[in-house]
């Protein structure tokens, strides 16, 4: 930071003076702020981004960002290379800014636990208050410091930069740079993609622990209220339906068995979340009521990639079950259900939104639940999705078996999510 903290870098015409240590600075704090949400977030094994495909895109669009920003500045004339430099930083500035800011607010919700949509806009309210409140004064006081004791603070720094990169022979990293242009500029291409990576890193990471969308355009929820000892447990029809009759009976047996051992919800049923889409309900009416009327939630999803499919399923509920309309939607194992207009969707039906605090693809992944059960107490959002029926039935047993043995009740997404009441300014 200090290296770079004063570039002179010579036009034809005039010099420019280019101060690189705040834009560092705002990048490193930056990075911080992301790496504190990372260890302190409140799901440990809840990514929300589970296509395979997706982190392969990201580290592509990543390469191509990188490549096209270097290409763009060492393809422009000589004259213009620190033109583009500037031209790229403020967009850079500003995408860090927001992402920053992103991780900022999501980081304090998952401290405080949020519940919900409402309780995540009223943690992120206040936040921003806070930040005008305290944040605002100390910027513009300090501003003012800066043009007051400006000189004397360029005076401090670059000497103080000098002493810090000077090399073995005595000379100064600073001065190096002021006699070659061509330097400086790999100093500017170095800074920009430090920028790059840094942005690209904490949108991708932000996505995949707090459904931003979800929050600002549905009431959506990846967990419910803690330390109530209640479970969501929720499994895809898609998944369900190929398991026998025997295997659910026995199946039932373990969950009707997982019962709280202190009293606390032993007159809650226990059951499971399943969630179908609009062809589920089309071609397996009958075995979707027949769960329904075991006690089972019967949750709505999203079937493919399109939108009107929740539409679709909706009313396709409302006919089977003689007008009852559904109370949840599921995202899915598809990232084309969490999408803001899914959203929208579902917040124009009057639907909640349910996606995971764990996701649970193997018997090996279920062992990842116990954390979570000692940590929270109870509201977690556990989806098990797999491919193969023998897998599925497998992972719900092993899930079962660890909820009874620590006591937790597998309920409905209505009981472990309590109502939140829609923040209205």
């Amino acid at each position: 930071m200090f290296g770079c903290s004063r570039i002179i870098h010579y036009n034809l015409s005039d010099s420019t003076d280019i101060k690189c240590s705040y834009t560092v600075l705002l990048t490193l704090a930056s990075i911080y702020i992301h790496h504190a949400y990372y260890v302190n977030r409140a799901h440990t094994h809840g990514s929300l981004t589970i296509e395979p495909a997706y982190m392969g895109m990201a580290v592509l669009t990543s390469l191509s960002s990188v490549y096209t920003t270097l290409q763009l500045i060492l393809n422009s004339p000589t004259d213009e290379k620190t033109m583009i430099f500037e031209k790229i930083m403020i967009f850079l500035i500003g995408a860090l800014v927001a992402s920053t800011a992103s991780a900022s607010f999501a980081g304090v919700a998952d401290v405080w636990y949020a519940v919900g949509s409402g309780q995540f806009q009223m943690i992120s309210l206040d936040t921003a208050g806070i930040g005008f409140y305290f944040v605002l004064p100390l910027s513009i006081l300090s501003l003012r410091f800066v043009e007051k004791y400006g000189d004397w603070l360029d005076y401090v720094q670059e000497k103080f930069a000098a002493l810090i990169v000077s090399g073995p022979a005595g000379v100064s990293f600073i001065g190096f740079l002021d006699a070659n242009e061509e330097d400086a500029i790999w100093v500017y291409i170095c800074l920009a993609v430090l920028m790059l990576m840094n942005v690209i890193m904490g949108i991708t990471m932000v996505n995949s622990l707090c459904p931003l969308s979800g929050y600002l355009f549905g009431r959506t929820y990846t967990h419910g209220q803690p330390y109530t000892g209640k479970i969501a447990v929720c499994v895809d029809y898609a998944c369900f339906k190929s398991i026998t009759e025997t295997e659910r009976n026995g199946l039932f047996k373990i969950l009707n068995a997982a019962k709280s051992k202190d009293g606390k919800n032993k007159d809650i049923k226990a059951v499971l979340n399943i969630n179908v889409s609009s062809t589920d309900l089309a071609e397996h009416k009958e075995d979707i009521q027949k769960l329904r009327k075991e006690g089972h939630e019967i949750v709505i999803t999203i079937d493919g990639s399109s939108v009107n499919s929740i539409n679709v399923a909706y009313q396709s509920y409302a006919t089977i079950f003689d007008g009852a309309s559904p109370t949840w939607y599921h995202t899915g194992n598809n990232m084309s259900g969490s999408v803001p207009r899914c959203h929208s969707m579902t917040s124009m039906l009057e639907l909640r939104s349910a996606m995971w605090s764990n996701y649970i693809t193997s018997v090996k992944d279920a062992e990842s639940l116990k954390e979570g059960l000692e940590k929270h107490r109870g509201g977690s959002f556990v989806y098990v999705h797999a491919s193969q029926s023998c897998d599925v039935l497998a992972i719900l047993k092993r899930v079962l078996e660890l909820l009874e043995d620590a006591s937790f009740v597998p309920a409905s997404l209505t009981l472990v999510a309590k109502e939140d009441n829609t923040m209205v300014l």
